[in-house]
């Protein structure tokens, strides 16, 4: 065991994954790492609004941005590494003149965007820009991605975060007094459009940009129809948070805002790991190697169900820790939220087949049903039972989710990337595990032997399958 991980920590691959995963910790879980400061400053509405800010901004940056870059995988394939910022660079106009375009909507029509969405002109303005900057920096992560560029990864996430922090702290307790959310919504946006500007500068300095038709042509036939899927994903992620700021109140849509923020643990590691899993699982569909594409799935499958056993355990604690007593009933939703949450990231498997093969619009029907059935749960239990409901109606939709791109993926390449027993046990032991938490609350040994034996279990899977991890590090370093 020894010699297997002395191997795994000289690997590029290995350095990178690490990378990343704190990287993404700083970028997109940027609100569980201040979840200690804000949950204690902010009210439960102030917290909510901010968070029903966000899921709007998840919902235009899709428009703004066309979803372009998911193209970046396929396009390092097709066109090669270096033709890669060129195209880059040239795409990332459309972004750009969107942007203007639509700042001018949200000024001239404000008065009626300001009845439909709630949100004041100053706010308008500042989802518009946080939108495109979103997009940009996106873009930009999987351009470093693709090429293992972890180090520019890190500095850019750094700065991006350590402001955000600062900035929004001081204008939460010095300068808004009274609409604190206003205060961690300029915080957030400040330092994005900072980064957007160096990411620009960066693009456009070796590369000018200029309209080329057969470039734009080549991103859009690829992005546009995932955009139906990524407002499918932002409606079973965000639209809840939102339905029940509306149907419930801003205070129960912090309380329950605060289960993603926990979720966040979860997601922002399995991001940091697809970011090493997809580049190679890439090259294995392109090589048809089945079987190696296969053990690897099911070892990643598994290593996202212990993590999902270690924050349900973990969670009850978290909570009172990061978020203090008045977020105590968050717990209620955080492990339904987990559960279901494991479903919404293992979906990435199978649909790695899906995007290989350029299916887009295959994946943007398998979300979309899956959201619309989230959508349709949540209005009728929402008003029934409370924000709670919102969590099992997400939970149930994510596994219809994962069904629909597995189906999917199934009926693309005739064959299970995750074999079935495999995805039986993980998913099994992570319900057990959910439930033994819920049954213990107030008996946190009990909880953490449970994940022991759990982290036991998993460890010795990887050991025994040592062999096949080293051979895809090994033939993703060449």
């Amino acid at each position: 065991m020894k010699d297997f991980l002395l191997k795994l920590k000289n690997k590029k691959t290995f350095r990178a994954s690490i990378a990343y995963t704190i990287g993404g910790y700083l970028l997109k879980g940027l609100g569980f790492i201040t979840v200690p400061i804000f949950a204690r400053i902010l009210s439960t509405s102030d917290f909510g609004i901010y968070n029903t800010f966000l899921s709007y901004e998840a919902i235009l940056y899709l428009f703004i941005s066309y979803a372009l870059h998911v193209s970046i995988k396929n396009a390092r394939f097709d066109m090669g590494v270096d033709k890669l910022d060129e195209y880059i660079s040239n795409i990332s106009i459309l972004p750009l003149f969107t942007a203007i375009i639509l700042i001018v909507v949200a000024n001239v029509f404000s008065a009626s965007l300001q009845t439909v969405f709630g949100l004041d002109r100053l706010t308008l303005n500042l989802l518009v820009v946080y939108s495109y900057c979103s997009g940009l920096i996106i873009l930009y992560q999987n351009r470093l991605v693709v090429e293992y560029e972890y180090k520019r990864y890190l500095q850019i996430t750094y700065f991006n975060a350590l402001t955000n922090i600062g900035l929004s702290a001081f204008l939460v307790c010095y300068v808004f007094n009274e609409q604190k959310y206003m205060g961690r919504i300029i915080g957030t946006v400040v330092p994005a459009i900072l980064v957007t500007i160096v990411i620009l500068y960066s693009f456009y300095k070796k590369n000018a940009p200029r309209i080329n038709k057969d470039h734009l042509t080549y991103g859009l036939r690829l992005s546009v129809p995932i955009i139906p899927h990524g407002l499918g994903q932002i409606v079973l992620l965000s639209f809840d948070r939102i339905m029940i700021t509306n149907l419930v109140g801003a205070a129960e849509s912090g309380v329950y805002s605060f289960s993603y923020t926990i979720f966040t643990m979860l997601q922002v590691t399995a991001t940091a790991l697809f970011s090493v899993f997809d580049p190679w699982a890439y090259e294995k569909l392109k090589e048809n190697k089945v079987g190696e594409l296969r053990k690897i799935s099911s070892l990643f499958f598994c290593f996202l169900s212990l993590a999902s056993i270690a924050v349900i355990v973990i969670a009850p604690d978290v909570i009172i820790l990061l978020g203090s007593q008045k977020y105590a009933d968050a717990i209620y939703t955080t492990i339904p939220v987990m559960v279901g949450g494991l479903f919404s990231l293992a979906y990435g498997i199978p649909a790695i087949v899906e995007y290989y093969h350029k299916k887009t619009i295959y994946i943007s029907i398998g979300t979309i049903g899956a959201a619309v059935i989230n959508v349709v749960l949540n209005y009728v239990f929402i008003p029934k039972f409370g924000y709670v409901a919102a969590a099992y109606t997400t939970l149930f939709s994510y596994a219809m989710y994962y069904l629909f791109h597995s189906i999917i993926s199934y009926r693309i390449a005739r064959f299970t990337i995750i074999p079935i027993y495999v995805l039986i046990v993980g998913y099994g032991m992570v319900f057990v595990c959910a439930c033994i938490t819920f049954l213990t609350l107030n008996h946190p040994m009990v909880r953490y032997l449970v994940l022991l034996i759990a982290i036991m279990i998993v460890l010795g899977i990887i050991y025994l399958k040592r062999t096949s991890l080293l051979s895809m590090i090994k033939d993703k370093n060449k």
